[in-house]
């Protein structure tokens, strides 16, 4: 691993060499700076002190076309040497952007053995995480495998390049275990120009040879090809606003790495044939890392590809990847939830497991142990999803998708407001009462399935229930009263009206509620419970009292109405 500084003349070299170090000492703590650069550019030697103890260092700095060989660094230690003379509180630091030689690294290793003073050398691999350290580059869990999911191809070595102020990866592909190509990301993996790129090429002898893979045509034909429609080569090319030439070699690129398909459609082939995406789930992992964080992420996740492989192949990888256990229904409900935001569906695709595991003893844990813990992890793992998914919801693109899905953007902001990992039914089920209005032949509306708008009525108002909007609540649920039929409904929805009317404290009009709720299910525990808590705000002691009793009766473990029962 080497880091290079490219620029058009050996001035050039030497400011932003000049310009890395200091930055990379900086974030060392040290400043007042004084630098030296050699002529070629090449070379450069520091002297700063540090802001907190006012020690002084002597830095050393080279980013050379070969390797660091141990006489350069006798060469900076016995400077380093005198100078200590005169001021014990030196500091010497060698930064080798270029490599240590192989000699150079035992070298090394064996002055540090015998401890000689304040000395130290950073080979790359130091320099690397002071760059992460001070934000240069994007750390190696997001870059590793940002430039995996864009290189398919053979990978071979790679570099860092340092060029007009600014860090660009530089990974090398490989024919037959040679390196044949190359392609150039950003900092943290992300796209550059294909104008910087060449530019690098330029100013990079080792590169002189080497085909550049056109990271940023690839994307511009992989969001073409994402609705999944078969297109020719001219079509593609017109969309994409690219050259021709370029688009053909894109494209033959791809199918050799068994990422496009070519269906014939007759002489010539480079003409006639038409390009689709391959329906696989290797590669619709690729293109989610790419996608699920990026401009272009709501374009991704409301794509036929996306949904084509949401549906096959995504559930079956999430099952084996979080080793789901609840029930069916609420699995394929959460796979529906996921198809809906991107931060969401890149956090279930991507984030480490053992983020969710609950610590466990030496001793194997009972059978009941392991589910409480399993149900704990994915409770958290819902909690966390959930959170993401509200990133999502305020940009416009989230509107376009839920219509793209037919769903009601009010309803679903709602259920999602109010899910919790207490309440899964609204974090897993929502999805059953968000389903749009479509025109009958008579251009009346009619509600997907058998839901009418009292039951949407009825469910938003439990949404606004755990809201806490309560008087919004109360409102939804006598729109949805007056027009079911279903006692287990009516007697939910008048519960639910009279805790809200509990919350507002209108303790009369609580009660009437709970009293309607009793006419369809005189057991409801619930209903009797909540009547005594309002009877005791009416000063009925003694009404409370044998409510509470007519709950415990129902319920004997009912520990709500004991505790109540208690203090009346």
């Amino acid at each position: 691993m080497t880091i290079k500084v490219l620029a058009e003349s050996a001035k050039d070299k030497g400011r932003l060499l000049n310009q890395i170090v200091r930055r990379l000492l900086d974030e060392l703590g040290y400043g007042e700076f004084r630098a030296c650069v050699s002529g070629a550019g090449t070379d450069i030697e520091v002297k700063a002190k540090h802001r907190a103890t006012q020690a002084p260092i002597l830095c050393k700095a080279r980013a050379l076309p070969r390797e660091v060989g141990p006489d350069e660094l006798k060469r900076f230690l016995a400077t380093y040497t005198q100078g200590k003379k005169k001021d014990r509180r030196l500091v010497g630091l060698f930064l080798a952007f270029s490599g240590l030689s192989r000699p150079a690294r035992e070298w090394y290793a064996s002055m540090e053995e015998r401890g000689k003073g304040e000395f130290h050398v950073f080979a790359p691999e130091k320099l690397l995480a002071l760059l992460r350290r001070a934000r240069l580059i994007g750390p190696l869990e997001v870059v590793e495998p940002a430039i995996k999911s864009r290189i398919r191809t053979d990978a071979g070595p790679r570099f860092l390049a340092f060029h007009e102020g600014q860090m660009y990866w530089v990974q090398m592909t490989m024919t037959s275990r040679k390196p044949t190509g190359f392609a150039v990301l950003a900092s943290h993996g992300e796209l550059v120009s294909r104008v910087v790129a060449r530019d690098i090429k330029r100013l990079d002898p080792s590169l002189e040879g080497k085909k550049l893979v056109d990271t940023y045509l690839r994307d511009k034909l992989f969001l073409t090809l994402l609705d999944m429609v078969p297109r020719n080569l001219e079509a593609l090319t017109k969309e994409a606003r690219e050259p021709l030439a370029d688009a053909r070699e894109a494209i033959q690129d791809l199918i050799r790495e068994n990422v496009v398909v070519a269906e014939s459609g007759g002489q010539p082939h480079w003409k006639m044939d038409r390009y689709t995406l391959r329906a696989d789930l290797g590669l619709f992992l690729s293109l989610a890392r790419q996608y699920l964080e990026g401009p272009h992420k709501f374009r991704f996740l409301g794509s036929q590809f996306a949904s084509n492989l949401l549906v096959s192949d995504v559930p079956g990888y999430l099952e084996a990847r979080w080793r789901f256990r609840s029930s069916e229904g609420e699995r394929a409900s959460l796979y529906r939830f996921l198809a809906l935001s991107p931060a969401a569906l890149n956090h279930a695709l991507f984030t480490p497991t053992d983020r969710y595991l609950v610590l466990e003893g030496e001793a194997r844990p009972a059978y009941a142990d392991r589910e409480r813990t399993r149900t704990l992890q994915m409770n958290r793992l819902v909690g966390d999803l959930l959170a993401r998914m509200a990133t999502d919801v305020d940009q416009p693109q989230f509107q376009e998708l839920l219509a793209l899905k037919g769903i009601k953007g009010h309803l679903f902001r709602a259920t999602a407001k109010a899910a919790t990992t207490q309440e899964l039914s609204f974090s897993l089920k929502a999805d059953l009462l968000l389903a749009q209005p479509k025109l009958a032949p008579s251009g009346r509306s009619v509600q997907a399935g058998s839901r009418n708008d009292s039951e949407h009525a009825i469910e938003l108002g439990a949404a606004l229930l755990h809201m806490e909007e309560h008087e919004q609540a109360v409102a939804h649920f006598d729109r949805g009263i007056k027009e079911i039929r279903d006692p287990s409904r009516l007697l939910s929805a008048w519960n639910n009206r009279g805790i809200c009317l509990l919350h507002l404290k209108k303790y009369t009009d609580a009660t009437t509620s709970f009293n309607e709720a009793l006419r369809y299910n005189g057991n409801s525990k619930v209903a009797w419970y909540y009547k005594a808590l309002c009877l005791k705000e009416l000063g009925d002691l003694s009404g409370a009292q044998r409510c509470c009793k007519r709950s415990i009766e129902i319920d004997p473990s009912y520990v709500e109405a004991r505790e109540l029962s208690q203090i009346l």
